[in-house]
C-alpha cells in the first residue's frame, strides 16, 4: 500500500467567524464541533486505515501560531510562515519538503468530514492517478446550489475517476441550480493529491516565482524554529493554488476527479457552523438562552446572552467583542473583523481626518525630515532643528536614541504608504550606529559630537530599548536577517551587563542608584515590536517580563499611576518617587493593550486605570491638553505642555473608546492640528507651550518624529501601528 504524506495547511485567520475566531487564536485551534480543535481533528483523520496508509503530517502553518500547532498536534513536523502568501507557496513548501516521488494529500484544517470511511475510500481511487503525475483534487457532490463554493466540472458523469474541464469561482444562485442539476459540477473541497515532483514541475512552468522564492526560503529556514526565511518568502508570489496552478493545468488535461460524498462542510462562517454544530446535536455555547426562536445561534464566553424572538441570526459574545448578524450576511463579518484588527479602533475616525492627518505625515513631514534630518557633511541624523530654519542644527551633540527613533520612524512610513527612501535613511543610520557608537562586548554608547566623536561612553538603557526598537521596524521592513541577529546579540549584552537579580535592568553599566521605569517601557515596546516582526515566542516572553514588573513594581494602586523613578533595591526614589507623567501613563496602557492581543492576558483593567487617572489630572481646559508633570496627588510640577504626551494620549483614546466613542480622539487630532501643527511649518511641529498656552521653544526636537509617526500610524492604517 502507498504511504501518503498529509500536508494540513493551517494559515488564515477566519475572519468570518469573529470575534470566536482572533488573530491570537483562529477557528482552527479552537473546539468548534467537540473535544479537541479542527486542526486535531483534520489530524486525526488522517490517520491509516484500511483504505489508506499516512505517514506522520506536515502541517503549513502561521509562525505566530507555533505554540498552538504543537499544542495541537505534537508529533507533526511543521513549517512556519513568517507572513501569509496564501495556498500556493505554503503548498510549495510542502513539495520542496519532502522526496520526489512522495504522494502528498494537501488537506485544509479548518473543514469537517463527517464520514471518514468514504473519505478515504475516495482517496484510495485516487492514488494509481497521483503515482502516475495526475494531480488528483475531490469533488464534493452538491446537496444544494451553494453559492459561497467554487466548483470544478467533471468531463463526464459517476462515481469513478473523472478528468476535469474546469475551475469556477463562486457562481450566482441561477448558476449554481444549473451546475446543480447537470451532474457535472461538484464543491471544490481544497482537498489534493499529487506526486510531490509533479507539483513542483507545474509550479516551475506556470508559477515561476513562487517556486525559486520559496527555494529561497527553505534554504534560509532556521533549523532551531522552522520559519521559513523571511527575505526569500517575500519573493514567493502571492497566489492560491488554484490559480497557480489547477486552473492552467486543467487545460492540458492534467487534473482528476473523484467524486466523493463524505458529509463535507467547509466551516467558513456562522451558518455553516450553526448547521454543523446541529448535525453533531450541539446546541448553544455558553451562558446563552434562545427563547422562542428560529434558526439561532448564540455563543458567549462569559456575558449572559439571551435571544428572543429572533430569526436567522448568530449572536456570538466573545474575546471582548460581541455580534449581532444575519446568518446571510456573514460574509460582511470580515468588514467588522478588519475594522477592529490591529490597533485599536483607528479605522473608524472620519474619513476626512484620515486624510488630514495622512497628507501631513506622507505628504509633508517625512518628506521634509528625509531632507533635513541627515548631515550630509558629517554623517549621522540631527539632534534638534532650528524651527525658522529647519536646515540648521541647533544642538552641539548627538544622542543614540535620536538615530535609533529616526530609523524607525522612516522604516514605520514606509510601511504606512510614505514612498520616499526609506531603506536608504534607515540603512545610513543603522550603518552608523554601529560605526560610531557599537562598543563591542558592552553595547551602544551614550552620546556624541556633531562629528561622531564620543561624548558620553556609558551604556544607558534607555539608548538600547530604542535601538533593539529600530533592529524590528528595519527588519519587518526590509527583511534583512542581519537587524535580527544584532538585536539578538544586544538583548544578551543587556542580560549579561545589566540585569538585576531582583528583576528588570539597572539604569546604565556606571553604577548609579538610579532605576526608571520608563526604559523598560520601551523595552516592552521593543520587544512587543520584535514579535511583531518575526513571531519568536523568545521575544514575547522577554516582554511578558517587563509586563510582571510593571504590574510588581512600576504601578501605584494607591493613585492608579506609573512610578517613574526608584533606588536600586526598587524603593522609590527619595527626591524623584513623587513624579508622575501622564504621557508615560497613556504610553503604558497602549502597551499593556498591545501586549494583550498577542499574548491573551487580560490587562484591561491596567489599562482602564492609567487612562482614567491620567485623563482626571490638570488639562488645559480650552484644548484639553495634559500637562507635562504632577505629583501624586495631582498638583502641578511642570505646567508646561509639550506634544508627546499628546500624541500618547491620542493612542490611548484609540484603545481605550469609552461611552463617548471616538470623538476625544478625533477632538484631540483636530485640536493638534489647530495648535502644535499650525504654529510651524508643514512638517515641523512646536514641541512646547507653557502653562499660559505660549510657545515655549524655538527648536524641534528631531527625537519627536517617533511620537508623529507611532501617534497618527493607527489612524493612517490600524493593523500597520
Amino acid at each position: 500500500m502507498t504511504t501518503i504524506r498529509p500536508v494540513i495547511l493551517c494559515g488564515g485567520a477566519g475572519t468570518r467567524l469573529w470575534p470566536l475566531s482572533s488573530s491570537n487564536r483562529p477557528k482552527q485551534f479552537q473546539n468548534l464541533l467537540g473535544d479537541a480543535s479542527m486542526l486535531a481533528e483534520t489530524a486525526e483523520r488522517l490517520k491509516s486505515s484500511q483504505q489508506v496508509s499516512f505517514s506522520t503530517p506536515l502541517i503549513v502553518a502561521s509562525a505566530k501560531h507555533g505554540s498552538l500547532v504543537r499544542e495541537s498536534v505534537p508529533q507533526a513536523d511543521c513549517i512556519f510562515e513568517p507572513f501569509g502568501r496564501d495556498s500556493a507557496p505554503a503548498i510549495a513548501a510542502a513539495a520542496l519538503a519532502s522526496e520526489p516521488e512522495q504522494l502528498l494529500l494537501i488537506s485544509p484544517a479548518d473543514h469537517f468530514i463527517a464520514d471518514v470511511d468514504a473519505f478515504h475510500r475516495a482517496i484510495a481511487t485516487g492514488v494509481e492517478a497521483a503515482r502516475g503525475g495526475q494531480m488528483v483534487t475531490f469533488g464534493v457532490k452538491p446537496d444544494h446550489p451553494a453559492t459561497g463554493y467554487g466548483y470544478i466540472e467533471a468531463d463526464g458523469k459517476g462515481d469513478a475517476l473523472l478528468g476535469v474541464s474546469r475551475f469556477v469561482e463562486k457562481p450566482d444562485r441561477t448558476t449554481a441550480e444549473q451546475y446543480v442539476a447537470s451532474g457535472r459540477f461538484f464543491w471544490n473541497a481544497g482537498i489534493f493529491l499529487f506526486r510531490a515532483s509533479a507539483m513542483i514541475d507545474a509550479l516551475k512552468a506556470h508559477a515561476p516565482a513562487v517556486l525559486s522564492g520559496t527555494q529561497d526560503a527553505l534554504s534560509t529556514m532556521s533549523k532551531d524554529s522552522g520559519i521559513l526565511g523571511r527575505q526569500g518568502f517575500a519573493k514567493a508570489t502571492r497566489i492560491s493554488i488554484d490559480y497557480a496552478v489547477f486552473e492552467p493545468e486543467s487545460a492540458k488535461g492534467a487534473i482528476s476527479v473523484v467524486p466523493v460524498d463524505m458529509g463535507w462542510r467547509d466551516i467558513g462562517d456562522y451558518k455553516a457552523l450553526m448547521e454543523a454544530r446541529a448535525e453533531a446535536g450541539l446546541a448553544n455555547a455558553g451562558p446563552a438562552l434562545v427563547i422562542d426562536a428560529q434558526n439561532v445561534m448564540a455563543r458567549s464566553d462569559g456575558p449572559f446572552v439571551a435571544a428572543i424572538g429572533m430569526k436567522d441570526t448568530a449572536i456570538i459574545a466573545e474575546n471582548g467583542a460581541m455580534l449581532v448578524c444575519n446568518l446571510n450576511a456573514s460574509q460582511d463579518v470580515k468588514t467588522a473583523a478588519k475594522t477592529v484588527s490591529g490597533f485599536g479602533f483607528g479605522a473608524l475616525v472620519e474619513d476626512s481626518l484620515r486624510q488630514r492627518v495622512k497628507d501631513w505625515l506622507l505628504e509633508k513631514a517625512l518628506p521634509l525630515w528625509a531632507e533635513i534630518a541627515w548631515d550630509e557633511n558629517q554623517g549621522g541624523f540631527k539632534e534638534t532643528v532650528d524651527l525658522s530654519n529647519p536646515h540648521r542644527e541647533t544642538s552641539d551633540y548627538r544622542r543614540t536614541r535620536v538615530q535609533a527613533r529616526q530609523i524607525y520612524a522612516f522604516a514605520h512610513g514606509s510601511l504606512l504608504g510614505w514612498d520616499g527612501d526609506a531603506e536608504g535613511l534607515a540603512a545610513r543610520g543603522l550603518a552608523y550606529l554601529e560605526e560610531k557608537c557599537f562598543r563591542e562586548g558592552r553595547g551602544y554608547i551614550h552620546r556624541l559630537t556633531p562629528d561622531g566623536g564620543a561624548l558620553d561612553e556609558r551604556v544607558d538603557l534607555y539608548d538600547q530599548a530604542f535601538i533593539l526598537n529600530a533592529f524590528a521596524w528595519a527588519f519587518r521592513v526590509f527583511s534583512d536577517e542581519t537587524y535580527l541577529k544584532k538585536a539578538a546579540v544586544l538583548a544578551d549584552l543587556l542580560d549579561a551587563r545589566l540585569s538585576l537579580a531582583s528583576g528588570g535592568y539597572a539604569d546604565d553599566d556606571t553604577g548609579s542608584d538610579l532605576l526608571r521605569s520608563n526604559p523598560h517601557m520601551h523595552l516592552l515596546e521593543a520587544f512587543i515590536a520584535l514579535y511583531e516582526a518575526t513571531y519568536d515566542p523568545d521575544w514575547l516572553a522577554r516582554a511578558e517580563q517587563m509586563v510582571v514588573l510593571f504590574e510588581t513594581r512600576f504601578f501605584d494602586a494607591a493613585t492608579d499611576s506609573v512610578i517613574e523613578s526608584f533606588h536600586l533595591d526598587w524603593r522609590p526614589h527619595s527626591e524623584l518617587g513623587h513624579r508622575r507623567e501622564p504621557g508615560h501613563a497613556y504610553e503604558w496602557a497602549t502597551l499593556l493593550a498591545k501586549f494583550e492581543r498577542h499574548s491573551g492576558r487580560d490587562l484591561k483593567s491596567w489599562c482602564s486605570r492609567l487612562v482614567s487617572r491620567a485623563d482626571a489630572g490638570l488639562r488645559d481646559p480650552a484644548t484639553d491638553f495634559v500637562e507635562n508633570c504632577v505629583d501624586t496627588s495631582g498638583e502641578t510640577l511642570d505646567g508646561n505642555r509639550r506634544l508627546w504626551p499628546q500624541t500618547e494620549r491620542l493612542r490611548a483614546k484609540l484603545i481605550m473608546v469609552d461611552h463617548r466613542g471616538l470623538a476625544p480622539a478625533e477632538s484631540l487630532t483636530a485640536q493638534l492640528f489647530d495648535t502644535y501643527l499650525a504654529d510651524a511649518r508643514p512638517g515641523l511641529w512646536m514641541d512646547e507651550y507653557n502653562s499660559a498656552g505660549e510657545p515655549a521653544s524655538q527648536e524641534v526636537p528631531a527625537s519627536m518624529l517617533y511620537h508623529m509617526v507611532s501617534g497618527f500610524s493607527p489612524i493612517i492604517d490600524p493593523e500597520c501601528a
